[in-house]
């Protein structure tokens, strides 16, 4: 499963799960910068927008190289329920062999307090499933994750497929089974929509 026995989220588990938060953080900062490179270095023509890279559709002139293979699939705008001053946004990759990956990142969040952390969920398509703790937040208000978790690689597409939203939650319990308060939500584009 994903970690210590159930309990707060303070002591000794919580360093541990601070280190696989800052490498998916620095997952995610690397993930970013190679669908900005992706994206800026097909933009070569005349008139040519980044506008354009990111409309429904793209051109296929990615030539294969030794470069990673993610190729960027769209976004989940995430916005505040509450009408908070958050906002963020799920970028969805695919990559070799159909695998599907993702990038979430919010600014102007609250800084995490003591014994919380920040999780993102998909939620709506049955059970709802948590796809990972984010960096601790702190006073820059920038929050960071990405994923799936190599547990997690194999069913993340079966439940990105069934589910109906994204959500950024507060938790207070590592093995919390459902999401805390939301911070942040968006809705999953239905398959059949288009």
């Amino acid at each position: 499963d994903d970690g210590p026995a159930p309990g707060p989220l303070s002591g000794p588990g919580r360093s541990s799960r601070l280190g696989g938060a800052l490498l998916l953080g620095a997952l995610a900062i690397v993930l970013v910068a190679v669908v900005a490179w992706l994206v800026t270095r097909g933009d070569d023509a005349p008139g040519g927008s980044t506008q354009a890279a990111s409309s429904a559709t793209t051109t296929a002139t990615v030539t294969a190289t030794a470069t990673p293979t993610f190729q960027p699939l769209g976004q989940i705008a995430l916005t505040s329920p509450t009408g908070g001053r958050a906002k963020g946004a799920m970028v969805l990759f695919a990559g070799q062999d159909s695998q599907i990956a993702f990038t979430v990142q919010a600014t102007n969040v609250p800084r995490n307090g003591s014994g919380d952390a920040y999780a993102v969920w998909l939620t709506g398509g049955g059970a709802p499933h948590r796809l990972g703790f984010a960096a601790p937040v702190g006073t820059n208000g920038k929050l960071g994750v990405s994923g799936p978790r190599q547990a997690d690689q194999a069913k993340f597409a079966k439940w990105l497929g069934a589910a109906k939203n994204v959500v950024v939650s507060r938790e207070t319990q590592e093995k919390a089974t459902q999401p805390g308060p939301v911070l942040l939500g968006g809705k999953v584009p239905s398959q059949g929509s288009g």
